[in-house]
């Protein structure tokens, strides 16, 4: 995996922690997670359907 991808995953994997520890909380909905998910990976240039996406 090239470093500056892997960095970016790195990233997307600790913001999307932190949504999902939001949504176990009750903090977010489950509406609210996907939206953070979906805006997250766009920034991050993670593709849809890349198996490093988050299933809450």
């Amino acid at each position: 995996m090239h470093d500056g991808y892997y960095a970016r995953v790195c990233e997307y994997k600790q913001i999307m922690l932190l949504a999902k520890a939001m949504l176990r909380q009750g903090i977010i909905s489950a509406k609210d997670y996907a939206q953070i998910d979906k805006i997250i990976a766009r920034k991050k240039g993670i593709n849809s359907c890349s198996l490093y996406r988050e299933i809450p």
